[in-house]
């Protein structure tokens, strides 16, 4: 598995870093909750490259469904700063509902508002 790892691209193993750091890997209950709700945000602790971050996981949730980006917000609360993006997902029905997951991007945002 080692040998595996070592061979992704850096994106790839800096989000599965992400994913472990929050408890949503190996796969359990945490996986499918985390980032749902402001108070689940999934912690992006890295300077560089976190917007990007940010869409992949939100892409790795999404595989699988047919979706296209509606918004993005940025919510300041408790002194930390957070990022909601929010996806249309078409049904196969072709209803429409939305989904939204929320990254704490305290770090990332500090480090740029540091430059």
């Amino acid at each position: 598995m080692t040998e595996v790892y070592d061979k992704m691209p850096v994106e790839v193993k800096t989000m599965v870093e992400i994913l472990k750091k929050n408890e949503m890997m190996p796969v359990n209950e945490k996986t499918f909750t985390m980032g749902r709700s402001l108070e689940k945000a999934i912690v992006i602790d890295i300077a560089e490259g976190y917007v990007r971050m940010e869409y992949m996981l939100a892409e790795l949730f999404l595989r699988g469904k047919e979706h296209e980006f509606a918004i993005q917000f940025l919510i300041e609360k408790d002194e930390k700063k957070y990022d909601k993006l929010v996806y249309d997902v078409t049904e196969s029905d072709g209803t429409v509902h939305q989904e939204e997951f929320y990254f704490d991007i305290t770090v990332g945002f500090r480090s740029i508002c540091a430059r």
